[in-house]
């Protein structure tokens, strides 16, 4: 098995595949480390609040997963569950989070409730003045996106996996309707089954007659602020879906992030093939517009300097999901 691209989800799929079964596995990644490009930007935030049942069984699964690494591994995933507060600033919104509480329960979440004074208890900081209601999600967290990454690459290495850096993918070689191996710049790689895992460059990988890949690369931004002296140790990711947007601990600061209702899409057919996600324009103007919103609901959050704007792009299919 050949996999393309070394972010973290190429890297669970080398140990996954090595845990189960005995097939040589290979993966290569053109950079000089392991995510570099969407994950070392990511969030990581784990939300187990989900509107399919396979995919709740798969968050599930993944915390399980990196709470584990560990005594299975003996490696930190980083991962922290400090709970969801998910906040409603409309009454519309709020009724539709009962909806939500009531699917989340059925599916075994332990779910609190919440009025605006009880929000407050667990995020001092908030306005509760905008504040209609909200739940709050046990278990929830977020982890370091990169430190989870490499985990996964010693991880996937020690199981027998080979890990190649600094090898790029120019095309898939088709033959008869199948994918038989890479081109790459240290030559041809056959393989009995090619796994792509390069996110937003995944579709430059596929041959002109071959069918086109379903996907649209946008930019998602995110920054982080200086440190935060009045941060708890158990704040919890703040979700506010009425602003789009998210906060959450990070480094002694809080790093907030933003989905746009006109997100900027990201052409990769028009750019360079050195083009990489730090060449992306820093979208400051826009993130200080989004600091401005959630101080409205979280007034900390304006009092805070931008310490670092990352950004990077992001795959999305034609149904949004």
């Amino acid at each position: 098995v050949l996999i393309v691209g070394g972010g973290i989800w190429g890297l669970s799929t080398a140990l996954h595949l090595r845990m189960i079964s005995s097939a040589s596995v290979r993966l290569i990644e053109r950079n000089g480390d392991f995510a570099q490009e969407t994950t070392i930007n990511a969030a990581g935030q784990v939300g187990q609040i989900r509107s399919s049942p396979v995919v709740t069984r798969a968050i599930a699964y993944g915390l399980d997963l990196f709470e584990t690494f560990p005594s299975r591994f003996g490696l930190d995933a980083g991962l922290v569950r400090c709970g969801s507060l998910f906040v409603a600033q409309t009454d519309q919104r709020l009724e539709y989070f009962q909806k939500q509480i009531a699917h989340g329960q059925a599916n075994g979440l332990v779910i609190d409730s919440l009025q605006p004074v009880d929000m407050k208890a667990i995020v001092p900081g908030l306005a509760i003045d905008a504040v209609r209601g909200g739940y709050f999600v046990h278990g929830d967290g977020y982890l370091d996106a990169c430190q989870a990454a490499r985990a996964l690459a010693a991880a996937a290495s020690s199981h027998g996996a080979d890990l190649r850096r600094g090898v790029a993918a120019h095309e898939i070689i088709i033959d008869q309707g199948r994918a038989v191996g890479v081109r790459t710049n240290h030559g041809i790689m056959h393989a009995g089954t090619v796994i792509i895992t390069a996110g937003p460059w995944s579709s430059l990988l596929v041959p002109p007659n071959a069918k086109p890949i379903p996907v649209q690369a946008i930019r998602h931004q995110r920054v982080r602020t200086q440190k935060y002296a009045d941060l708890r140790a158990d704040h919890p990711v703040l979700r506010l879906p009425d602003l789009s947007s998210y906060v959450r601990p990070e480094n002694g600061g809080l790093t907030f992030g933003h989905f746009e209702n006109d997100p900027t899409a990201v052409d990769l057919q028009q750019m360079p093939a050195s083009f990489r996600s730090i060449d992306l324009d820093p979208p400051l103007e826009l993130m200080c517009r989004v600091q401005q919103r959630i101080a409205t609901v979280y007034p900390d959050v304006g009092s805070l300097a931008v310490k670092e704007c990352c950004r990077a792009m992001i795959t999305f299919t034609p149904d949004g999901a």
